[in-house]
């Protein structure tokens, strides 16, 4: 048996066995929960989710969009990098912030797009990993078709204006049931079926 974490990786896998799941990583709700104290200020804040020096992060991509959304859309908004912070700083980056966006040219699974959910914040990506998959029908959220910065800019000044329909990104985790109960328990299941004894 193989665990893959998204569609792309399961159709690789199953090329040497059949015998696949996709199980991703779960996200910690307890940790990851949302607050009630969102800022009011005018000035948009913007998340990129990671260190910039990382070159799959595609930092100069989300530079772009910010230009775009400063210059064509005339949004002020300042910006921060997840660096050298612990999970609960993070969670607190996430429920004073009002948008993520994800310029990644790969990713597998990644737990900062449900860790994010999970705060409802609402988040704008590229098309990596599974990340369709997560934030199909999430509100003010969504993937673009392209990499390219000008779609996601439209995107993200789309969803800064709350032009975005859809349920609260936490609500999509549940449904998808990816918290840690959840996905422990399938994980378990698994095993479990492993060590039985055959009949």
């Amino acid at each position: 048996m193989a665990i893959t974490l998204n569609n792309k990786m399961d159709a690789i896998v199953k090329q040497y066995t059949l015998h696949t799941k996709i199980i991703p990583c779960s996200v910690d709700t307890s940790t990851f929960t949302p607050s009630p104290n969102k800022s009011n200020s005018n000035i948009k804040k913007i998340i990129f989710p990671s260190d910039r020096s990382r070159t799959v992060k595609n930092y100069p991509l989300f530079e772009n969009v910010i230009k775009i959304l400063r210059n064509k859309y005339n949004i002020q908004c300042s910006t921060t990098e997840i660096k050298n912070m612990s999970r609960t700083e993070v969670a607190a980056l996430y429920n004073s912030s009002d948008l993520m966006i994800m310029t990644s040219i790969s990713e597998g699974s990644p737990q900062v797009i449900k860790e994010a959910m999970a705060c409802n914040l609402p988040i704008i990506s590229t098309n990596v990993g599974d990340v369709s998959v997560l934030l199909k029908g999430v509100k003010n959220s969504a993937v673009s078709p392209s990499a390219k910065a000008e779609e996601l800019a439209e995107l993200a000044q789309q969803s800064l204006n709350n032009e975005i329909k859809g349920i609260e990104g936490r609500e999509k985790i549940k449904q998808l049931k990816l918290d840690d109960y959840s996905i422990g328990e399938s994980l378990f299941n698994i095993y479990h079926q492993l060590i039985s004894p055959i009949k």
